[in-house]
């Protein structure tokens, strides 16, 4: 019986000369790994066909104490010496890979003239099916979502799967939303499973219907009662700016039904390894999900 495996990877990035990273660190992480060779297993996550991968990438961090902060804009220096790191998610159905994954080793590679030194830090991984952010009553526990990186949801996401409907949405401008809608968040979540697992978490005729389904759910029982959220633009390139919303939103679940309980806990476990929404390859959508106890919310 197949096992699949979500795999953590957190690597280590040292400046040997200075080096000014000129670009959003997403993308510059993404130049780091294709000029690794210690680390060709993991372009083949980049190159996948699927529309929606179960792979993600964090753009470059720091840690002060145990807190992390993203570099999400260019401009940012790292002086000889000092140290960053970035974390790469990703589902492994073999796991005899595993061995010449963690033995990847460390490079040292040379990007706008400056030298960067590479190294795999920690890999760890678990069993799919066993993801839980512990989510087991939601008579005592609320969900807490932190959007650390900007979450990119895109408006469209749920149109319902109706051929006749999409023809009249063709035209219609894809804007991303800037506030955390659950029923957004859970259809893209019920897609990324869908991807990861090759099975659906709810009923329906099709695939498409089960995710607008299980989005529809959610935005009945599963409503935020606390949030602070605002957006973030972040310039790509030297053409575009990406603009989607960062903060945290507090959810209650207002339903106590066994099934419902572990789809949302299996949901909101995926996001906390994978994050939500567009370009999670290349640092967009890292967000943290925990339970926090209702007992001590306060309105």
């Amino acid at each position: 019986m197949r096992v699949l495996l979500v795999c953590r990877a957190t690597f280590d990035v040292e400046a040997v000369d200075d080096v000014v990273i000129s670009l959003y660190s997403g993308r510059f992480v993404k130049a780091l790994i294709y000029l690794c060779r210690e680390f060709e297993w993991a372009k083949s996550f980049y190159e996948a066909r699927a529309s929606v991968k179960p792979f993600s990438v964090s753009p470059l961090y720091v840690v002060s104490g145990s807190r992390r902060r993203y570099i999400l804009d260019g401009g940012a220096e790292l002086s000889s010496g000092s140290r960053a790191w970035f974390d790469l998610s990703f589902v492994l159905s073999d796991s005899s890979k595993l061995d010449s994954i963690a033995s990847g080793g460390e490079c040292l590679v040379s990007i706008w003239g400056r030298r960067v030194r590479v190294s795999l830090k920690t890999l760890e991984f678990t069993p799919l099916k066993s993801l839980s952010i512990g989510f087991a009553d939601p008579n005592k526990q609320l969900i807490k979502m932190v959007f650390h990186t900007p979450i990119l949801l895109s408006s469209k996401l749920m149109a319902p799967p109706l051929e006749s409907f999409r023809k009249r949405l063709e035209k219609a401008e894809n804007l991303y939303i800037l506030y955390p809608s659950t029923s957004h968040i859970c259809n893209y979540l019920s897609k990324l499973w869908r991807s990861a697992t090759g099975e659906t978490l709810f009923g329906g005729p099709s695939d498409e219907w089960s995710d607008y389904f299980l989005g529809r759910l959610c935005e009945v029982v599963l409503t935020p009662i606390d949030l602070d959220v605002k957006p973030r633009t972040v310039k790509y390139d030297e053409k575009r700016s990406i603009r989607g919303f960062i903060g945290y939103a507090i959810l209650k679940l207002t339903i106590s039904k066994r099934k419902i309980v572990e789809k949302i806990d299996k949901l909101m476990a995926l996001a906390n390894i994978f994050g939500i929404g567009k370009s999670r390859s290349i640092g967009f959508g890292v967000t943290t999900v925990l339970t926090t106890p209702i007992s001590g919310f306060q309105q």
